[in-house]
């Protein structure tokens, strides 16, 4: 449903998609299944929940730690999330 919209995913709904992927190759962890990266994963979900990376768009409004060492912009996490879907959908296959 989410993958349907006409507009960009923001961060928010982006997440949605990950945790729904995420959960669905359970119990293997999602690095382990070849459809992401440790890197990827951690990129994505640190810039998805800090707004000291994504500002006013992040999924958390405060988060204690620093930074991610790589990070996304919200663009580069609509690409990371559309190629795993993709994976996915053909990993189902």
């Amino acid at each position: 449903m989410l993958l349907g919209k006409p507009e960009p995913l923001n961060w928010v709904e982006l997440y949605k998609v990950f945790e729904v992927i995420r959960d669905s190759v359970k119990p293997t962890p999602l690095d382990k299944s070849g459809l992401a990266t440790k890197d990827e994963i951690s990129a994505f979900t640190g810039s998805a929940n800090r707004p000291d990376v994504s500002g006013p768009d992040a999924r958390h409004a405060r988060m204690g730690g620093g930074p991610p060492q790589r990070q996304m912009t919200l663009r580069e996490g609509q690409d990371f999330i559309s190629r795993l879907a993709k994976a996915w959908m053909e990993s189902l296959q």
